[in-house]
């Protein structure tokens, strides 16, 4: 079940969202509360800060659900995969001149999996991809 501290209103926000992604019928506010060791208040609110995250929630009948097509199924790729990744995105980035939030998000996510060396390569193209214009 698991109860939060006080101060871990993140932790239980992504509890929250793990919890809808594990649920595709979705769940009460009643059940996320018992879930997380909170109020259905504070599950509410918590609920709220996870749509303004751009999280696509929605209620159903009572139930709240994440949008089934939000998020891809992991993918596990080895060190050579995701250094092929790494350098077709940093390819593309050479060739264009708009930033792309997107794909600077991706790169934040690879970084946090890649040993040091690389991740520090990834998270200076995303530097260099921050001071481009945005895409309008």
């Amino acid at each position: 079940m698991g109860s939060f501290e006080k101060g871990d209103r993140g932790a239980r926000i992504l509890k929250i969202q793990t919890l809808l992604q594990g649920n595709p019928r979705g769940l009460t506010t009643g059940e996320i509360a018992r879930r997380t060791g909170v109020n259905p208040r504070t599950t509410y609110r918590d609920v709220r800060a996870l749509e303004a995250m751009n999280v696509p929630i929605y209620e159903h009948q009572g139930r709240i659900l994440i949008d089934p097509n939000y998020f891809i199924a992991p993918v596990k790729f080895t060190l050579r995969e995701a250094m092929a990744l790494l350098m077709g995105v940093r390819l593309m980035h050479r060739h264009t001149d708009e930033a792309d939030p997107d794909v600077a998000d991706a790169f934040t996510k690879l970084a946090a999996v890649m040993p040091a060396p690389v991740a520090e390569y990834v998270h200076a193209t995303v530097r260099q991809m921050a001071e481009r214009a945005p895409n309008p």
